[in-house]
């Protein structure tokens, strides 16, 4: 089985690095950003690699992801 890419969402969303979590529920986590553009910036990531389903969607082969 090949190895995963790393991947900084996937590690925030499930917490496996320190995040301060806004909301959470079982398929999305809303952290507070560590750099915020303003004060309450909050990020929110999908549990589960997107690009993974996603992969050979019209969508993504035009943002060339």
């Amino acid at each position: 089985m090949p190895q995963e890419k790393y991947c900084l969402g996937c590690e925030l969303a499930n917490k496996k690095l320190p995040v301060y979590v806004v909301y959470e529920d079982e398929y999305v986590t809303c952290i507070l950003d560590h750099a915020p553009f303003n004060d309450g910036h909050t990020l929110i990531l999908p549990k589960r690699n997107i690009l993974k389903k996603w992969k050979n969607s019209m969508w993504i082969q035009q943002m060339q992801l």
